[in-house]
């Protein structure tokens, strides 16, 4: 069993069209650039959500620190 069938392309993240992508490439270099892509990609998203958590957590502080004023 190759690394790739190991693990279910959806529960890395990757739509049918990268799937598709994948499977097209040749070399394990090819491969791992593509595999790193929607790394960074999905990276991004989760920075891009982390972001929008600390401002809510800053809205909910400062809620807070007028009520108790």
């Amino acid at each position: 069993m190759d690394a790739y069938s190991a693990v279910r392309p959806e529960d890395a993240g990757l739509t049918e069209a990268d799937v598709e992508a994948f499977a097209g490439l040749s070399g394990t270099a090819a491969q791992v650039a593509f595999l790193s892509r929607c790394r960074n990609r999905r990276l991004e998203s989760l920075h891009t959500e982390q972001e929008k958590l600390e401002h809510l957590d800053y809205l909910i502080y400062m809620l807070k620190k007028s009520e108790n004023a």
